[in-house]
């Protein structure tokens, strides 16, 4: 790849990163070499008088590796040969200034997007970020946030969006930039109609080798601070939920005239869908590299159905079998078939993710919306960040009484910046 990276040095021996020093010239073809006494890692991409220095804090890359960000900072001026060695505490307050503020988002809007219990950006000013490959394979949605009021730009005087920005060939969610435009009632002839100061890198694909562990633990830190976790009063009832079923609270419910449903779908609205609530559940939070890319997010929650309890709203489904014998469109569930496909112009796509499973995704949003794994023909697993609030229980509690196990899974793969709280919930290094 154009801007490879030499691998950082171990856990144990980590480098300052005031001392990661990279010479770059951007789209250019680099040979890195690293010097093992001080472990700083130099790129040379080409001549001495075009190249550049900068110091790279942490990079990103999407699940099919196409997309890759830099976050960067000019370097500090070096000191004269004749300056004292910083002490261990001078060298810290230093490598303090090149650590960036994180923080968790739990709106309606975000989450929704990110289908996901909440997701976690890395705030970083927009000169910093450095798209260094595959500029070619991003797009944007346009939408808002619903934890930034626009009280918190301008002065009220205009209107906040995002700017979603994902990987258009594999859907991982790489980062959201806020973007407060100017009404053009109150807008000056020479001022400018957007202002794009900051963007919001999501943690979820950071590359965890670019961060160190001072960075880890602090930002650890700063995400289990209620004033970092913004819209956390509207979080969603499953995020905490414990399970609490009871085979006779069950009974009273299965015996209603109308069985409950909970709906839901993707952000855009292009694919809808429901699941009848006729048995115990579980939720499985997944921490896995897959998940965290795909969303964005420190995990993404799923729910195991039956396919007959599972039904696509919008699209409409057609089966493949049906699909060589006309050129109509009936209307059919996904359960009729597991290798159902979609008619032309449908939204929705089941990809292949893994050599194991595939994933519905919505092609017009992004929005991961189930897992169907080769070998549970009879089984399909819904996003529970797909799920419509309004169609779900109001609290955690009441949530719990749908559940019959809730599982922290993949925490092998639990990333370095990220705690798991002492909730009593089930936890595994892998799936299950």
């Amino acid at each position: 790849p154009p801007l490879a990276l030499a691998s950082l040095a171990s856990q144990q021996n980590q480098p300052s990163y005031r001392r990661l020093i990279i010479k770059q010239r951007f789209m250019t073809t680099a040979a890195a070499t690293t010097n093992d006494d001080t472990g700083d890692i130099h790129i040379n991409s080409g001549s001495d008088d075009d190249n550049v220095d900068h110091v790279i804090l942490h990079r990103s890359q999407c699940h099919c590796r196409q997309v890759l960000l830099e976050i960067i900072l000019p370097p500090r001026p070096q000191p004269p040969e004749s300056a004292p060695i910083p002490s261990d505490e001078e060298e810290g307050d230093q490598d303090d200034a090149l650590l960036l503020s994180v923080w968790n988002c739990h709106c309606a809007i975000c989450r929704k997007y990110h289908t996901a219990a909440y997701t976690s950006y890395l705030r970083v000013p927009r000169d910093q970020v450095a798209i260094r490959r595959g500029a070619d394979k991003l797009d944007k949605l346009m939408s808002s946030c619903q934890s930034i009021s626009t009280e918190d730009v301008r002065d009220g005087n205009s209107a906040m969006v995002v700017e979603r920005w994902y990987c258009t060939e594999c859907s991982s969610k790489v980062m959201s930039i806020p973007s407060t435009k100017t009404d053009s009632n109150t807008k000056d002839d020479g001022e400018d109609e957007e202002d794009k100061s900051e963007c919001w890198v999501n943690l979820g694909p950071l590359d965890e080798t670019t961060v160190p562990n001072t960075h880890a633990q602090r930002w650890k830190d700063q995400l289990k601070q209620i004033e970092n976790n913004l819209g956390a009063s509207g979080a969603c009832c499953w995020t905490n939920a414990l399970p609490n079923y009871k085979e006779e609270s069950s009974a009273s419910e299965a015996s209603e005239p109308t069985k409950k449903k909970w709906s839901g779908g993707c952000t855009c609205g292009a694919c809808r869908y429901e699941i009848a609530i006729a048995r115990a559940y579980q939720l499985q939070h997944c921490y896995c590299h897959l998940c965290r890319e795909l969303s964005g997010g420190p995990f993404m929650t799923w729910i195991p159905v039956y396919r007959s309890d599972f039904e696509w709203k919008r699209p409409i489904i057609i089966s493949t079998a049906t699909a060589k014998a006309t050129s109509a469109t009936p209307a059919a569930s996904c359960n009729d078939d597991p290798t159902a496909i979609h008619h032309e112009g449908s939204a929705l796509r089941l990809v292949r993710t893994t050599p194991f499973g595939s994933r519905h995704i919505c092609t017009r949003c992004r929005s991961i919306l189930t897992i169907v794994y080769d070998d549970q023909p009879n089984l399909l697993w819904p996003c529970a960040g797909s799920i419509d609030d309004d169609s779900l229980p109001p609290t955690s509690d009441e949530m719990g009484r749908y559940l019959k196990r809730v599982a922290h899974i993949c925490c092998r793969s639990l990333p370095t910046w990220l705690d798991l709280p002492m909730d009593g919930m089930e936890r595994l290094d892998d799936a299950c």
